[in-house]
């Protein structure tokens, strides 16, 4: 194995293939002719500033190459060998220019010596023991009569799926825009009364974390209740969902989440289900989904079909890159190109958009409870018709790479908002 920072040596290249962020070299005439090739950030001492070089490796055979590029892919999609964001550089250069080019060490020293002069503690603790501690003093309340069994049980069921979902990380890890976008994925959070529930009973499990000094702030704060005195459905018009796949697509940095993206708008898949989805649950050739169990809330397999047309198309777009990515990155994707596009962003208005949209468009509540893992038609025929009209339901689904420009033309974006701090 070789390994070089710059890309000497590679002009008689005869092939080079990327994906993931990883390059697949092959360089004719090389004793070690195949090579792998990525970027690496680090922190530069002597100039005070991040710099990135790009690294090759040379292997003698194909099979070695291979394997290197799957482990480096395993890396970035871990997070562990990541290319920042736009809003991550912006970020960063603000905070050297606040340091003065402090070198993040020193700054992390004396913040574990502020933490220890003001007698609090570095956070270890993660939300699955939290959780578990948490209920076990709701049972010993139980048992005292100072907590109903019913509360208990609501706590029970709600803190089970919130360990899933973040149980490995540690308290203060925990992002409250993340908290939002997990509670609006369940079907059963029909009402705002249901959502200020789920974010109730998630918050009493920060605040003896709050009160012991653990935490500075409980990060469900950042979650705002809902008002519970209308139950409007928010959608995305034909033109703003036009403007949206428009923007990604001419966007180098958003184009990479169009198939992610279309799987949520197109097929109605959860934020939770849609951002784990790997390349080889999509059947291209019988056009079908298989949801393993692990990505769904109803722990079931579900195979669906009968998707929509306007998916395949967007699908046949999509860079390979976008199935590498991890589940933050997309979610900060989907919620700059929001920002970005100027379209308005209703809460879990993908999903909410494909039911309405689907249900005018066909007026066969089956069908669209059958793609959306939904398992009361009732409800959802009662929540989604009238809505819309046919008309406009079928033009939702004409939304593909060739009409989206000319179906956003009658699109007025709202008033431009500020990015949300990262």
């Amino acid at each position: 194995m070789t390994t070089s920072g710059q890309d000497w040596g590679l002009r008689g290249m005869s092939r080079r293939h990327r994906q993931g962020g990883v390059w697949n070299l092959h360089v004719a005439g090389r004793p070690k002719p195949y090579g792998v090739q990525w970027r690496e950030t680090a922190w530069d001492a002597e100039q005070k500033a991040e710099r990135t070089k790009r690294l090759t490796e040379f292997y003698e055979t194909a099979e070695q190459r291979d394997a290197r590029a799957t482990a480096l892919r395993k890396q970035r999609k871990g997070g562990s060998l990541l290319t920042a964001t736009r809003s991550e550089i912006e970020q960063w250069r603000a905070f050297q220019h606040a340091v003065n080019g402090t070198p993040w060490q020193e700054i992390v020293a004396g913040w574990r010596a502020w933490l220890l002069q003001n007698g609090m503690q570095e956070c270890t603790l993660t939300v699955e023991q939290a959780a578990s501690d948490y209920l076990a003093v709701c049972e010993r309340r139980v048992a005292l009569q100072q907590m109903s069994p019913d509360t208990l049980r609501q706590k029970r069921q709600k803190l089970a799926l919130f360990s899933e979902q973040f149980g490995h990380l540690k308290l203060n890890q925990v992002q409250g825009a993340d908290v939002e976008t997990w509670i609006e994925d369940f079907d059963e959070v029909q009402t705002e009364a249901t959502f200020n529930n789920y974010r109730k009973q998630v918050r009493a499990m920060f605040e003896p974390h709050v009160a012991a000094g653990l935490l500075r702030r409980n990060p469900i704060d950042s979650v705002k209740p809902r008002d519970d005195s209308t139950g409007e459905v928010g959608i995305l018009t034909v033109p703003q969902a036009a403007r949206l796949f428009t923007y990604a697509l001419k966007s180098d940095e958003y184009s990479v989440a169009l198939g992610r993206l279309a799987l949520e708008a197109f097929v109605g898949l959860r934020f939770s289900s849609g951002c784990r989805l790997e390349k080889k649950d999509i059947n291209f050739e019988d056009r079908g989904i298989l949801l393993p169990k692990r990505k769904l809330k109803t722990k079931k397999r579900h195979y669906i079909d009968g998707l929509p047309p306007q998916v395949w198309d967007w699908l046949a777009v999509t860079p390979e890159a976008c199935w590498d990515l991890t589940a933050r990155q997309y979610m900060e994707l989907k919620s700059n190109l929001f920002t970005d596009a100027g379209v308005p962003h209703p809460h879990n208005d993908f999903r909410h958009s494909f039911c309405t949209y689907d249900v005018a468009a066909h007026k066969n509540p089956g069908r669209t409870a059958y793609i959306l893992c939904h398992r009361n038609q009732d409800l959802l025929w009662d929540r989604y018709k009238g809505n819309t009209n046919e008309a406009e339901g079928k033009r939702y689904q004409s939304i593909t790479p060739q009409t989206a420009e000319s179906l956003a033309q009658d699109f007025v974006p709202q008033a431009a908002r500020e990015r949300p701090a990262a």
